[in-house]
């Protein structure tokens, strides 16, 4: 594997994490990410390619698409060019990056998938630790009971910026920690999904919660071993047991903690008399995009109205309800907006074909556990752009890479052992 390659894994489990230094944020992840033109350096290595994994082109042609229709509408279209700008430039490094990965796979046999999975779990707890002295020792506030600090966007006076993620909210670690919550149960090592789940509640994300129930369900509906069903509802029992005990310990908390997403959740829907900010501000740009999409023309409806639409129409509204937003909180109400049908279209065909990547069904052990456990958060973070924006996110794209890479890698090996055979 080659040092770009490692440097990308070594970086996964900080996302967005960065640096600012002078004013100037430097993103880890990022920045090994765009280091992409280093790995197609080794001429020798390309010169040999025989043969392009078919999603990996597809999802290339899909992306090339999106930016086609990106720049064609803009040019007819009356967007400020800000977003625009900087979503076209996304777009063309993430086309040149994933081209990357495509024509050079990341060496799968070369990850050792449990150390990896570990040193997800290692990264968060330091994470948490991090913040617990910025948020106890530094900033003093000893009145929280429990620590709850991942609201914040960066610690130790901001030098250390979007610590829990790609946003302010605790909830976009969730999609990360979704893979070691799954290879833990398809492995059946508890202590896995059990620090997973727990650095998972932590961070009192409502869409955290989900994640756990929608785990178990994925998981038992895809295992077709009987005797492990009957072992994971017993091992739910506990966990719901275990639960229900500190919520007893912690009462006071947890009461406070299960009203207040009740009430989000009913925001959330627009019923009842409950109001909770964050709530409904997002329902807000859902209702805005929809109307901005209804009360366009039929040609806007099928081609959007151009990229960075919706960002500027919402500058329009913050004088009576909402605050700005890139994108409505929802990438695919924010995509019929700025693309239209046409371009939601494309990012429902862009998913399909990521979730139709597959390895053989020979292929098993770990290699297969922690292929299953990436595709499960690929997955995770699909159902995430319901409540967020933003398609690139940075390491999506990396565990993308890695379902090509690891479909490329075994299908190579399949066919190079049929020929041995014959």
């Amino acid at each position: 594997m080659n040092y770009i390659d490692k440097l990308l894994l070594l970086t996964f489990p900080f996302m967005d994490v960065g640096f600012m230094v002078f004013g100037i944020p430097f993103r880890l992840g990022e920045l090994t990410f765009f280091l992409f033109f280093l790995r197609l350096l080794d001429v020798k290595y390309i010169s040999k390619i025989t043969k392009i994994n078919k999603s990996g082109f597809l999802i290339l042609i899909l992306l090339l698409l999106n930016l086609i229709l990106t720049v064609v509408v803009y040019v007819f279209s009356h967007v400020e060019g800000a977003f625009y700008y900087k979503y076209i430039i996304r777009n063309i490094l993430y086309i040149f990056a994933f081209s990357s990965f495509v024509i050079k796979p990341i060496n799968y046999g070369q990850i050792n998938f449990e150390l990896f999975i570990r040193y997800i779990l290692y990264v968060v707890f330091i994470f948490y630790v991090i913040e617990f002295i910025d948020y106890y020792l530094i900033s003093f506030n000893w009145s929280e009971t429990i620590f709850v600090s991942r609201q914040e966007k960066g610690v130790f006076n901001n030098f250390i910026i979007r610590f829990a993620g790609p946003s302010s909210e605790p909830g976009y670690i969730v999609p990360l920690l979704s893979i070691p919550l799954m290879f833990g149960f398809i492995k059946r090592r508890l202590n896995y999904a059990l620090w997973s789940i727990i650095f998972i509640l932590m961070t009192f994300s409502s869409f955290g919660y989900f994640v756990i129930v929608f785990s178990v369900f994925y998981f038992m509906n895809g295992s077709a071993d009987k005797e492990l069903k009957r072992k994971g509802k017993i091992a739910l029992l506990y966990v719901a047991a275990s639960i229900g005990l500190l919520g007893l310990i912690f009462f006071k908390r947890v009461s406070e903690m299960v009203a207040y997403n009740w009430g989000k959740f009913q925001a959330y829907l627009g019923i009842g008399d409950v109001y909770e900010w964050s709530a409904a501000q997002r329902l807000g740009h859902i209702k805005l995009g929809l109307n901005l999409f209804s009360e366009s023309s039929w040609i806007n409806m099928l081609v959007g109205n151009g990229t960075g639409y919706y960002n500027k129409m919402s500058k329009a509204f913050t004088e009576f309800y909402l605050d700005d937003a890139e994108e409505a909180h929802n990438l695919y109400i924010s995509t019929l907006t700025d693309r239209g049908v046409i371009g939601l279209l494309i990012i429902f065909a862009l998913f399909y074909v990521i979730s139709k990547i597959k390895i053989p069904k020979t292929v098993s052990g770990d290699y297969n556990r922690f292929f299953i456990a990436v595709k499960f958060g690929v997955y995770v973070r699909m159902i995430h752009w319901f409540f967020t924006g933003m398609l690139w996110q940075y390491y999506f794209w990396v565990e993308v890479a890695i379902l090509i890479s690891a479909s490329t890698y075994y299908i190579k090996l399949l066919n190079e052992r049929r020929k041995d055979r014959f």
